[in-house]
């Protein structure tokens, strides 16, 4: 026969397991985000077309092919020639806003950032780039925000980071779900599936704007990620620019490393 200490018990355990249940469940629907609208609104579509700027979103290669050809054809604004202001890009001469599409170069001039601008804002495909012109950072965006599957590789070509961009979080910087992150170590990639969390973009000096949409696109050097626990969230990175990739021996890349 059971005493009435061990139900005790029993029911007890059963409550304190319910309970953190419960509060996992609780925490994960308050920082869960909801869908986000990547698609650009036809008003937008028809001004980049107007300005002539095509904001076709299509694979991370596809961007980086076109957006490289624009880059080649001298179609591209230099970031230097630019002002970034309240989240607008306006010509540093004479302040009229921006539409076209921007570029930043590393010092051979080489393309290092190539972006598309309507109206100020960043709207459709970036990409960032490697010495090499291989592809460092994909990204969409729509009003100036990241949005949707934003991809980052390292130098040899291994996925480093794929989230999905959600918005603003009260934190500061972007909610992100669907977390792929990998790192080196011992020889080898060690990939980690992080569910959701918080992505902050980093400058040079490792500073942060408390949206990710007041820091120029060009002025990212990395970005700060934090993935939710059951206890809230975890650091998973400070500053992504010391998570080290497979050893790259290519002297383009160390060429321009310093870019």
């Amino acid at each position: 026969m059971v005493s009435t200490d061990a139900i005790r018990i029993a029911v007890g355990v059963v409550v304190l397991v319910a309970t953190a249940i419960g509060g996992f469940l609780v925490y994960r629907n308050v920082t869960a985000a909801p869908p986000v609208d990547t698609r650009l609104n036809s008003a937008v579509l028809m001004r980049g077309a107007e300005m002539g700027v095509d904001l076709t979103n299509g694979r991370p290669d596809e961007d980086q092919e076109r957006l490289l050809g624009v880059f080649d054809e001298g179609k591209t604004t230099l970031a230097a020639d630019l002002t970034f202001r309240d989240g607008l890009y306006v010509f540093t001469e004479n302040e009229a806003v921006f539409s076209g599409y921007l570029a930043d170069t590393f010092d051979n001039g080489e393309p290092r950032v190539i972006a598309c601008v309507v109206d100020g804002r960043l709207q459709g495909p970036s990409v960032e780039l490697f010495p090499d012109r291989s592809l460092k950072v994909s990204r969409n965006n729509k009003d100036g925000e990241a949005v949707g599957q934003m991809l980052e590789f390292f130098p040899d070509g291994v996925l480093k980071l794929r989230v999905m961009m959600k918005g603003q979080s009260p934190n500061g910087g972007a909610l992100v779900g669907e977390i792929t992150a990998r790192t080196y170590e011992d020889g080898a990639y060690e990939k980690r599936e992080l569910g959701t969390g918080r992505l902050q973009f980093i400058d040079e000096g490792g500073g942060t704007d408390f949206r990710n949409a007041d820091t120029a696109l060009e002025d990212v050097a990395g970005f700060m990620l934090f993935y939710d626990g059951l206890m809230g969230q975890k650091v998973y990175t400070s500053d992504s620019r010391g998570i080290e990739s497979a050893p790259v021996f290519d002297s383009l890349q160390e060429s321009g490393s310093d870019g």
